[in-house]
């Protein structure tokens, strides 16, 4: 079924060449792509971004045939999830994004990726932090105060997250400074302050006040309600998670007799949305702030058949006794490993619905189980346009 892979996603050295001289379509220029890096696909046609997606994931699979891929309809201002840096230069102040493998922040007034209720209230903080003589966090001196913002911003119930990553607190003009964002931006509903004062690559800190609101947005997939706090992973792309989701439903011959895992389960999205279709969901995930965030979700939406686990996946499936016919597996970028994979070979489930960021890990991890498990469905999803990132979707059954 699977080969030993040594390709990874990137691009060759004569697409990047034509990358580099080839004209973005109009909807799709930006004035920053050369030193920004973050839309590193912006200059080809979508239907081009497509068809390299298509390719490269035919080539990690090793496959002859074609790959169905969920392309997007929206491929600018799109993310759900967005955030800026601040630096202080004598007077002024820079907000943007850090050149790629480098330490400089590229000053950017506009991003076609970004949602446009966020650009606008980045620019208006620029705006704001001058009125009201707050200064950028110098994470050298460890001196200033803001140092990123985040803002996310839900499609479907149109509610606005702000996170002020601060470098102190409190800190002189703080109050002022809040009243004015609210007063200029009425359609945030909540702000957090998040805490980080030390030098770090990491974007947030552990510490977090909530300044104004509820502490957490809210978005809905499939008729069901999610919150969403300011550290909350959530699919940058709600359509296409949307859509991702559904045909995982649709292609994995869920029973009413089945019992679930949903092992990486973060605040339990796919396992909530799977829970009409089977017996008993156990959702498993070692971050204790998703784990309460997910209990608060299934509560909301009425959700009884779903367990909660605060454990490492691996620990606790390797350990359980519980019985299962479905795993659907999330992991993060590296993948899920020997030991999970392992595990999940002896414990035999029915079905396995592995949904990846990394195709390349993907498969290393599919290698294991090669022998015991085939393919019923594979697909990939754009989840990020403009970008190399792919989404990928296996589906497999036991032999």
């Amino acid at each position: 079924m699977f080969e030993e892979i040594v390709t990874e996603l990137r691009l060759s050295s004569s697409e990047l060449e034509d990358i580099k001289t080839s004209k973005a379509p109009k909807e799709q220029y930006c004035p920053y792509f050369e030193v920004c890096g973050g839309c590193q696909l912006l200059t080809w046609p979508y239907d081009k971004q497509v068809e390299w997606k298509k390719n490269q994931l035919k080539e990690v699979f090793k496959s002859k045939e074609d790959i169905d891929f969920l392309s997007a309809d929206q491929v600018t201002l799109y993310r759900h999830k967005n955030s800026i840096s601040f630096k202080q230069h004598h007077t002024q102040i820079i907000a943007g994004f850090y050149k790629p493998k480098s330490h400089q922040l590229i000053n950017i007034n506009h991003c076609v990726i970004q949602h446009p209720v966020a650009e606008k209230i980045f620019l208006s903080l620029k705006e704001l932090m001058k009125k009201n003589r707050i200064e950028a966090f110098d994470e050298d001196r460890l001196t200033g105060v803001l140092r990123h913002a985040l803002v996310r911003v839900s499609k479907h119930t149109n509610q606005v997250l702000l996170t002020l990553v601060v470098g102190q607190t409190p800190y002189p003009g703080r109050k002022n400074f809040i009243a004015a964002i609210r007063k200029a931006h009425p359609e945030i509903t909540t702000i957090i302050e998040n805490y980080h004062p030390i030098k770090s690559s990491f974007l947030l800190g552990k510490k977090e006040d909530v300044v104004f609101g509820r502490a957490f947005i809210q978005e809905k997939l499939n008729e069901k309600v999610f919150s969403i706090q300011s550290r909350t992973f959530f699919q940058i792309h709600i359509d296409q998670a949307e859509r991702l989701f559904n045909e995982v439903i649709q292609h994995s011959d869920l029973k009413p007799t089945d019992v679930c895992i949903d092992a990486y389960a973060g605040v339990g999205v796919i396992g909530m949305l799977m829970s009409d279709k089977v017996k008993t969901v156990i959702s498993v995930e070692s971050n204790s702030d998703s784990v309460q965030l997910a209990k608060r979700n299934a509560e909301f939406n009425g959700i009884k058949n779903i367990q909660f686990v605060q454990k490492d996946a691996t620990e606790w499936i390797k350990n359980s006794t519980q019985a299962f016919d479905v795993l659907v597996m999330d992991p993060p970028r590296e993948g899920a490993g020997y030991a999970f994979m392992d595990t999940i070979a002896q414990k035999k489930p029915n079905t396995i619905i592995y949904i990846s960021c990394n195709p390349v890990t993907q498969v290393k991890d599919l290698l294991q189980i090669s022998k015991s498990y085939r393919v019923v469905k594979r697909f990939g999803v754009d989840l990020f346009p403009q970008t190399i990132h792919v989404e990928s979707v296996v589906i497999l059954k036991r032999n």
